[in-house]
């Protein structure tokens, strides 16, 4: 039988364990053992799982069969090598991955989870494991248990959260049923959340302030961050339904928490710009770290643009004002930038040479606003140095810390003497283009 060797690192379970050779074959290389690190793995007493009945009185079963993008899987190899895959939630696919630096994919479906919690109940502290297996090889992962300071709580808002008729979320389906999916309201001074603990310190009422805390008489800020609000899948929020949402404390759930949804003021809205958006192919462009991959940005709003808003009273134009990013009406009233909501499908559709849109939403009101792309005139470009750039190694250079690593500067280019070597493709055919002094400044 294999020996299960145990690895803790620090606050992060990672637990590996070695199987015997020939297992599975990966190429030519032999999965020796696999470990599984699961970041979050604290879970409050009782909480997110349910009560079983044994005939010795039951136990409470905890639910542990979920992984996250912050997970890691780990397969380490018969020659010593061994190779990281990082959780990775595939939108397209609408399934959990692991994928590895070098492209590689595990699907989670591909990976067995099973535990022993019949037998050997999970307790307050460490030591509570459950099992992940891949490919015939198993490892362990720790999940610790902490014990609830909280009885119950009470949620208190300032008002009745009211929201206006498909706005505030996004539209959504079920078993192919569309219904809008409005998302939960945000906490608001004044609100008041009343925590019975279960030590000495017995009821006490804290109260959401400016600085986003919510704080008790004495000025104490609420203990522990583990505050959340959550709502029902079904049934759906609808306008005269009954629409309503909880605030979780420590595993613990308020009583339910009323939201209004009201009729919407907006019927429709239409966006002009002052100047019409037209790009270059390939610039103004960003990397998507979500997707991998590369998409046009949307054009910032200009001293001008016009928004215009459809009413059961009729249209009102906004205008927008850099000074203070917001559009604003004739009357002075005031719609900030921070309320429109800006996409495209460009992840499904990506934006090519010719005529593309984007949307703008304000009040589950969408418009699209075109964007023209132009062909890119250059085809290549060469650059040849008047001298090799040189270094000297472990100078000049500079600490980033995003990376944690020092890099070399890069050179500085356009040297008298250096040449810039483009190809058009617009009839303009090959030019170089040397570089010189400005006979002005001396630049």
């Amino acid at each position: 039988m294999a020996k299960k060797i145990l690895i803790l690192l620090m606050a992060l379970t990672m637990v590996m364990v070695f199987m015997p050779m020939n297992v599975y074959a990966d190429g030519e290389k032999t999965i020796t053992g696999i470990s599984y690190d699961r970041p979050d793995n604290e879970i409050y007493e009782n909480t997110n799982g349910e009560i079983r009945d044994t005939a010795d009185g039951g136990y409470y079963y905890y639910y542990i069969n979920s992984m996250s993008s912050n997970d890691t899987l780990t397969l380490y190899y018969s020659d010593e090598t061994h190779v990281v895959y990082h959780g990775f939630y595939n939108n397209e696919e609408n399934r959990m991955e692991f994928r590895s630096e070098e492209g590689d994919v595990i699907v989670a479906n591909d990976l067995t989870v099973t535990d022993d919690q019949e037998e050997n109940h999970f307790a307050v502290g460490g030591g509570n494991y459950y099992y992940i297996e891949y490919q015939g090889v198993r490892c362990s992962v720790e999940i610790v248990i902490i014990a609830k300071m909280v009885n119950s709580i009470t949620f208190t808002p300032a008002s009745t959260a009211v929201i206006y008729e498909n706005s505030n979320g996004h539209w959504d389906s079920n078993n192919g049923e569309e219904f809008y999916n409005y998302d939960i309201p945000d906490f608001k001074e004044g609100d008041v959340l009343t925590v019975e603990f279960n030590d000495d310190r017995g009821t006490v009422n804290f109260t959401y302030n400016d600085s986003n805390e919510f704080v008790d008489a004495n000025g104490n800020i609420l203990p522990n961050s583990d505050l959340s609000v959550w709502k029902h899948n079904e049934p759906y929020w609808v306008i005269g339904g009954e629409n309503y949402y909880y605030v979780k404390y420590q595993g613990v759930d308020s009583q339910p928490v009323p939201g209004t949804i009201t009729a919407n003021p907006v019927q429709g809205i239409s966006f002009t710009p002052v100047n019409a958006a037209v790009y270059r192919e390939g610039e103004n462009m960003y990397y998507d770290d979500w997707d991998h991959a590369y998409y046009y940005s949307y054009p910032p709003f200009e001293n001008g643009d016009k928004l215009t808003v459809n009413t059961p009273d009729g249209p009102v134009v906004y205008t927008y004002q850099n000074k203070g990013w917001k559009f604003v009406s004739p009357a002075g009233d005031v719609i900030e930038e921070r309320d429109l909501i800006r996409g495209s499908n460009q992840n499904v559709s990506p934006w090519t040479v010719g005529v593309n849109y984007f949307f703008i939403e304000y009040m589950g009101k969408q418009c699209n606003v075109p964007v023209t792309i132009v062909s890119n005139p250059v085809d290549a470009i060469t650059y040849t140095p008047v001298e090799p750039f040189t270094v000297t190694e472990g100078a000049d250079m500079y600490y980033d810390e995003y990376d944690g690593r020092y890099y070399y500067h890069t050179p500085n280019i356009g040297r008298a003497g250096d040449v810039l070597t483009i190809e058009y493709n617009d009839g303009r055919g090959t030019v170089a283009y040397t570089a010189a002094r400005d006979s002005n400044t001396g630049d």
